[in-house]
């Protein structure tokens, strides 16, 4: 996150002058925490459980937003939608069958992984932070918040690495371990400047769900990494589940 700063900064000076509303400081501070708390959910999820196949669940945030966007901004998808929305809930079913199941119990055995939880807790905060963003975007620039969203968001998990102090000196004990960590640092926040720049600019012009929808695309490549880098198990079935899930996320977004 501190990372993007820099790359996010350059980039508002581009969109100059800019304006902020007087609420924009305390959507700002609601849209940091709840990013807090869905990137925590995240990473204990991918740390606990198969990254192919908490990233499809994490991937239903856009289900998650047809009630939350419908409570905060008022936005339903159509006929269309639905039906994506139903292909994305058959695709997670089939992503946590197993040979033997039945009825609701692939449902169930999400449920008892504790990564799955995690991700399904991280699709649910996600669905409320997103609607959140299109209310800081209203409020300024779409580049100047994300600016100041990764500004705010990197100070307030500072702490925590900061606790987490020992672990981070076993990390870096070794000097010529310091020119990989800034490389990476560098290159994975110029990545998060260009995405965070683009979903904001996106929410501005269309509804948020079909943003989501198409940002949690990108879990068809994180599936396909766990079997390739990872040698997750049972490739091909989360993969063909995902790829019903991506259909109905498409579905949403063309419609």
């Amino acid at each position: 996150m501190a990372g993007a700063v820099p790359f996010l900064f350059f980039f508002s000076r581009m969109t100059a002058p800019h304006s902020f509303e007087s609420h924009f400081p305390l959507v700002l501070f609601l849209a940091v925490a709840g990013n807090l708390l869905g990137f925590y959910g995240y990473v204990r999820a991918i740390e606990l459980t198969d990254v192919s196949l908490a990233m499809p669940l994490i991937s239903l945030t856009p289900f998650f937003m047809i009630l939350t966007s419908w409570l905060m901004l008022a936005e339903l998808p159509d006929l269309q939608g639905l039906i994506g929305i139903v292909a994305v809930v058959i695709g997670t079913y089939f992503l946590s069958r197993k040979p033997g199941m039945s009825g609701l119990r692939p449902l169930y055995a999400l449920l008892e992984d504790r990564g799955c939880r995690y991700a399904l807790m991280t699709a649910l905060v996600w669905s409320v932070q997103a609607n959140i963003d299109k209310f800081a975007v209203r409020a300024t620039d779409p580049v100047v918040y994300s600016f100041w969203f990764h500004v705010l968001f990197a100070l307030l998990l500072l702490p925590f690495v900061l606790y987490r102090r020992p672990r981070l000196r076993e990390t870096t004990a070794k000097t010529a371990v310091w020119k990989w960590i800034i490389f990476g640092i560098l290159a994975v926040g110029f990545l998060e400047a260009l995405l965070s720049g683009a979903q904001m600019m996106a929410i501005t012009d269309v509804q948020v769900s079909y943003v989501i929808a198409v940002k949690r695309a990108g879990m068809l490549f994180s599936v396909l990494g766990g079997g390739l880098i990872f040698a997750e198990e049972d490739l091909k079935r989360r993969f063909l589940s995902a790829t019903i899930v991506f259909v109905g996320l498409l579905s949403i977004v063309l419609r």
